[in-house]
């Protein structure tokens, strides 16, 4: 939701939904909300409300600002004439700590 283009949600995505490979790589949609990962949607929900509320996450240009591959890092920053935003991602199981 942050990063450059149109971003893609991939049904069941959003409420935790598993698979593995072919022919079981994606099951059908879990509708029954005791099924799904609640907690997970509602992540989703506030991801897509960051976005909206945010121009520049939409339109604006990308620089990288850092990789940390050891720590499974990623820094980027979004901007435009009104707004800069500076994000990062940890894609490692293990949460990181900033100062």
């Amino acid at each position: 939701m942050t990063y450059i283009g149109l971003p893609m949600i991939y049904y069941g995505d959003e409420v935790g939904m598993e698979g593995a490979t072919d022919p079981d790589c994606r099951r059908p949609m879990l509708w029954q909300e005791q099924n799904q990962h609640t907690g997970l949607l509602d992540w989703y929900k506030r991801l897509i409300s960051l976005r909206t509320e945010h121009e520049v996450l939409r339109r604006g240009a990308f620089r990288p600002w850092f990789t940390d591959e050891t720590r499974g890092v990623l820094g980027y920053v979004r901007r435009s004439e009104q707004d800069r935003m500076g994000l990062i991602i940890n894609n490692s199981p293990t949460a990181t700590i900033w100062s």
